[in-house]
């Protein structure tokens, strides 16, 4: 699940896990690891 807040270690809205932050391609992005899977 994508944060909309898009702050790295905020809570995840759906699981309460650490959102975690990184870069691909010069962009970044902030996800839930336990909500969104590669």
């Amino acid at each position: 699940m994508i944060s909309l807040r898009r702050e790295a270690e905020a809570s995840c809205p759906r699981c309460s896990g650490e959102i975690q932050k990184i870069t691909f391609s010069g962009r970044s992005a902030c996800f839930c690891p336990s909500c969104q899977r590669a």
